[in-house]
């Protein structure tokens, strides 16, 4: 089964209260992929912009992202130490690499 059909199969998406990383895992369980499946850490947090609309969290001001509201501090924290390096660094290290 490819992607495409995994994901145009309805009877196969519609499962109440399953989120995407969920949806994902019982797909690759019944592929018989799951002792393939690793842990890694997550290395993605939220933001969102002074005015922009939110519908869970409202966020929190930190110093190294002026403007921008973090919505889950925790996650950050971990993003950060999955990393090794802030957030900060990598934009500045993507913005070096581009020149």
């Amino acid at each position: 089964m490819n992607l495409d059909e995994l994901v145009h199969t309805p009877e196969r998406i519609s499962v109440p209260d399953l989120n995407a990383e969920g949806w994902v895992l019982r797909q690759l369980v019944r592929q018989g992929l799951k002792e393939k499946i690793r842990r890694f850490g997550h290395a993605a947090f939220l933001v969102r912009g002074q005015g922009d609309p939110t519908s869970w969290s409202e966020g929190s001001t930190h110093p190294s992202y002026p403007g921008l509201l973090v919505k889950y501090p925790s996650e950050m924290a971990h993003a950060e130490i999955v990393t090794k390096k802030t957030f900060k660094e990598i934009i500045e290290e993507l913005k070096n690499e581009s020149k």
